[in-house]
């Protein structure tokens, strides 16, 4: 007793009670679920006041209540953190009573719900839902002991997604997510062990996101805003050396050599150039190939016809302009005219050496999301049935192009084209059972990536306080 106070605090959770002079006074805290505790005390009190702690440390009443009231319902938690209640009153023998106990809230509305790797030094990670309280998500890295854990990175909770990098390949990690809210620092949730390995494609992740597609250029028109969904995009054109496997592996002929000058025996000798005279039907079933080979099920019926799979297919044509239109310029790097340094196409530059036949994949650097040849070297196949663009006002919802027709959509322009066929909107055609040695393709992957679900099952009443 310290000047007829008595004083008691109570911090490790489950115990509770204090014993004065003015008899004993118990205080317990009983976890309800993630979002609500039962907060019960007993002993003889003129009155009762409870008051819950705030980050800064000060404590703010939650009610005052008469000597007949023994407990209240405290229904504004958040999942995963801990919460210091304290309880004061007025003894019988006019006594101050101050009790202090803790309580944590189980951690089950953030997790992870997905890791992918992107590169062999990088992964996609993503969670799909949120409790409304959590600001911030960080990504903390165990190799071996514990006490090589790291943060990897820190984000924006609600974006509902991540990038990791720096990852070791052929390592086993811990991953656990750190939750960070407006109640308190860090708190962990379940970890998830991940074994990253190098993916069969070297991937860049675009996030679902809308954009206005097309221009007032004749077959580029109307412009239209387009909402996409998530979706994985390889960051090279397939390769000479990846599609010779493909072809070893399903007894396929080689493509024909295409003849280019200076490049003899193509297809052999020049392994990370990317592929040409490929048909559009080739490279479905390369990706229905690189689907199984992924253990993923195929995306394509031998018509066609797209099935609702996550495996590799063909990138739709609204995905591809998405992927190059991320620079807000003309062309995939900006709006920086077309050089030589920028991409492989039939230069009338003066003092620049005109292409014949493509360059090596990643040739020329990366636009800025990190896709490489979105202009020039070869066209691409995209899925879509070539067709004009509809004229909607609302949003278009990951469109897939006319719903008949004779002939799929290309992308992207070649080295034996001008530079006004490098702009990121430019369009042309050409029939799915043809090939040309100016015509290739590039694969993508859906992935199940969206803002998370806010959880916030708050029942408030009275300010949040139910009380008996």
């Amino acid at each position: 007793m310290i000047g007829r106070r008595s004083l008691l605090f109570l911090t490790l959770i489950g115990i509770t009670g204090a014993i004065h002079a003015g008899g004993k006074v118990r205080l317990s805290i009983h976890p309800l679920d993630d979002y609500r505790a039962e907060i019960t005390w007993e002993g003889q009190s003129r009155w009762w006041q409870i008051e819950r702690q705030k980050e800064d440390g000060a404590f703010v009443a939650l009610g005052r209540f008469d000597s007949s009231s023994h407990s209240l319902y405290d229904t504004t938690l958040s999942a995963g953190f801990r919460f210091t209640y304290r309880l004061s009153g007025r003894t019988l023998n006019d006594e101050e009573i101050l009790i202090q106990d803790s309580v944590r809230t189980f951690m089950d509305a953030v997790r992870i719900a997905g890791i992918e790797p992107l590169t062999g030094s990088s992964a996609l990670m993503w969670w799909d839902s949120l409790d409304y309280a959590i600001k911030k998500i960080r990504v903390v890295a165990t190799k071996g002991s514990q006490t090589d854990a790291r943060v990897l990175t820190e984000k924006n909770a609600r974006e509902g997604w991540i990038v990791l990098t720096d990852l070791e390949i052929y390592r086993d990690y811990v991953l656990r997510l750190d939750a960070v809210s407006d109640h308190s620092g860090p708190v962990s949730g379940a970890p998830v062990r991940y074994a990253h390995r190098p993916p069969v494609v070297e991937w860049i992740f675009f996030p679902a996101g809308r954009f206005r597609m097309g221009s007032l250029l004749a077959d580029e028109s109307p412009l239209h805003k387009v909402q996409v969904s998530a979706f994985l995009m390889s960051a090279t054109e397939v390769t000479n050396r990846e599609y010779l496997r493909y072809c070893d592996s399903v007894r396929s002929p080689y493509p024909s050599d295409p003849g280019f000058t200076g490049k003899s025996n193509y297809v052999l000798q020049h392994p990370t150039c990317p592929v040409a005279n490929v048909s559009w039907y080739d490279a479905i079933s390369y990706c229905n190939w690189l689907s199984r080979l992924s253990g993923l099920r195929p995306s394509y019926e031998k018509n066609g016809d797209l099935r609702p799979t996550n495996g590799i297919r063909l990138p739709t044509e609204a995905e591809w302009e998405r992927s190059a239109r991320i620079s807000g310029g003309e062309f995939p790097w900006g709006s920086a005219s077309p050089t030589r340094q920028l991409a492989v196409f039939l230069s009338d530059t003066a003092g620049q050496k005109r292409s014949f036949g493509p360059a090596s994949v990643k040739s020329c650097p990366p636009a800025p999301a990190g896709v490489y040849d979105l202009a020039g070297n070869v066209w691409e196949w995209c899925h879509d049935i070539y067709g004009p663009y509809a004229a909607m006002d609302s949003i278009s919802v990951d469109p897939q192009g006319a719903a008949e027709g004779p002939t799929r959509v290309l992308r992207g322009g070649s080295w034996a084209d001008p530079a006004d066929m490098m702009r990121a909107t430019n369009r042309d055609r050409m029939t799915p059972t043809a090939t040309l040695a100016t015509v290739g393709f590039r694969v993508v992957r859906s992935v199940s990536v969206t803002h998370p679900t806010i959880v916030n099952r708050r029942i408030v009443e009275k300010d949040g306080l139910l009380l008996p």
